[in-house]
């Protein structure tokens, strides 16, 4: 087993650890954090399209510099909720921090809240909409050589990451619409990483953001 197949099985494991483990916390009986919580309630709304409240929605709020399978990875910044009725949504005794707040209803429609700057004090978001997914897709070029499925794509935020192809190309599917930071990361020994941020998805549409040139071992533009 070569050292990508090995990183996506952490990740996946990961990932799918702490989506079993926040799933089974109440809208009122939030994850609890590292004893920097204080007394604040972070409120919102999500509704559909055609402006009905969207109830039933599991939503996840992440610090907006998690990222999935790293050291950056830190299980009690994650935290879930679940809108009422009237499309409300409640997060409780939430440790100072920038968060996104990420939902969808069915896999068909999504939400993307944020960045989510949290304070010692109440917070109330205005309403946001679910909408239908976009798609973020490039090709990355390394410019000395080697295995482009060595690189792997990661979204801050939202605990996602994509596979690179042997030609280089990659797709992250299933974006709400927003704006995103990515990281290209070499998994080849000694290789390092690169952040891009200001990627935008527009609802619907599938954003192509042309090539990223990456010089080997150290990934760099």
């Amino acid at each position: 087993m070569n050292r990508f197949s090995s990183f996506l099985i952490v990740c996946a494991a990961v990932f799918a650890y702490v989506n079993i483990f926040t799933c089974s916390i109440s809208v009122n009986e939030q994850q609890s954090g590292t004893g920097s919580e204080i007394d604040n309630v972070i409120m919102g709304k999500v509704v559909f399209p055609e402006g009905k409240p969207a109830n039933n929605i599991l939503l996840h709020m992440k610090r907006a510099d998690y990222l999935p399978g790293t050291s950056e990875k830190r299980t009690d910044s994650i935290f879930t909720s679940i809108t009422d009725n009237n499309g409300r949504f409640q997060f409780f005794k939430v440790p100072v921090d920038t968060y996104i707040i990420t939902g969808d209803h069915k896999e068909s429609l999504f939400v993307l809240i944020g960045p989510v700057i949290v304070t010692d004090t109440n917070l109330l978001l205005p309403p946001d909409t679910l909408q239908p997914a976009g798609a973020i897709e490039g090709t990355i070029h390394l410019e000395n050589g080697g295995y482009c499925s060595q690189i792997v794509v990661l979204v801050f935020g939202l605990g996602r990451f994509a596979e690179v192809n042997q030609d280089g190309s990659f797709m992250l599917e299933k974006l709400p619409e927003g704006v995103y930071r990515l990281r290209f990361m070499d998994l080849t020994e000694g290789s390092g990483f690169l952040d891009t941020a200001g990627i935008k998805v527009k609802r619907g549409e599938s954003n192509r953001y042309g090539s990223y040139h990456i010089a080997s071992p150290s990934v760099q533009f």
